[in-house]
């Protein structure tokens, strides 16, 4: 049902009514540049995101005026090299598609490291409140907050950012140019993530304080209670509805050597005498470690509770729209 138009005809529309029919106009052919600037705009003006390739000086218009300009960087003139935002060095337009696709990738990634970090910071301001809310002293000294900002959440954010593709970036809808950061999406999964890491770390601290447990073990184990939630929440970030299970670490070996680092790391800030001085520790019990681990995975099954939910009503949607 579509059509092709000339420049001799497209002359002859005005704007409006180029915006108007523009969706079901497959081919415009003999235009001038000042024609490919109408063209352009008519597509922005139905709020598209207009990407424009060309390669010769009349092409320098619409390149500037579209939302992404792609040269020709082979056979490009110099002056759409410059008028562009993209300079494609082989001329090949599957790289465009590798560049939206890694993009995609990059974006995505961004997001998993806003999610990781809103999540972990408003669970630790929350805790910390709530405790002094409830006449409790302070769980962590400050000191090792500053440890668990730095080092703890530092060893797996940066390591985080070089997740590999998912597989399915292509076959997702194109980012809306208005759609926030922190996308609704985003602070739903914040609504079950918060909540968890709270109620785990919170609950271990008032429990072992009740249980008359001395103010410096509760506060190590808090402390290390609270890295461990990171650390099962950093499993949780790699996906929007995959499974942390079916993503296996060694697809990420930056995101592995960061989660062993801060292991390491936190074992000798427990364990290490010179370290457990400067940042009030004491050594815990194998007992507890256990312990400690198994109540901080709280956080991983709530987010795979909600993963589930996920990819159920996704099936869902598609069983029926294939009916």
């Amino acid at each position: 049902e579509d059509e092709a138009l000339d420049g001799a005809e497209l002359e002859r529309m005005s704007d409006d009514e180029l915006a108007a029919r523009i969706e079901g106009i497959a081919v415009f052919a003999r235009v001038h540049p000042a024609q490919k600037l109408r063209i352009v705009a008519a597509y922005q003006k139905r709020r598209e995101v207009v990407a424009m390739t060309g390669d010769g000086v009349n092409d320098a218009p619409a390149l500037v005026k579209a939302d992404v300009g792609v040269a020709m960087g082979i056979t490009g003139t110099e002056v759409a090299k410059q008028a562009a935002k993209i300079v494609l060095a082989d001329d090949d337009f599957a790289t465009i598609v590798a560049a939206v696709e890694e993009g995609r990738v990059v974006y995505r990634n961004i997001k998993k490291v806003v999610l990781l970090l809103f999540s972990s910071s408003a669970a630790e301001v929350l805790v910390l409140l709530l405790a002094l809310l409830c006449g409790f002293p302070p769980p962590f000294a400050a000191v090792q907050i500053l440890w668990n900002n730095l080092v703890t959440e530092g060893l797996v954010t940066v390591n985080l950012i070089m997740e590999p593709a998912e597989g399915d970036e292509m076959r997702r809808p194109p980012i809306s140019p208005d759609e926030p950061l922190l996308s609704r999406t985003l602070l739903t999964r914040m609504g079950f993530i918060v909540p968890a890491i709270v109620v785990s770390t919170l609950g271990w601290f008032v429990a072992r304080t009740a249980a008359g447990v001395p103010v410096e073990l509760v506060r190590t184990e808090t402390f290390t209670l609270l890295a461990i939630c990171e650390w099962w929440n950093v499993l949780n970030c790699r996906s929007e509805s995959k499974s942390a299970f079916a993503l296996g670490l060694l697809r990420n070996p930056w995101l592995l050597a960061g989660l062993l680092a801060g292991n390491l790391l936190q074992i000798a800030v427990v364990f290490w005498a010179p370290l457990a001085r400067v940042f009030h520790t004491v050594p815990i019990g194998a007992a507890e470690v256990v312990a400690l681990g198994v109540v901080g995975s709280l956080v991983l099954w709530v987010e795979e509770i909600r993963k589930l939910c996920v990819r159920r009503r996704a099936r869902r949607v598609r069983l029926g729209s294939q009916a």
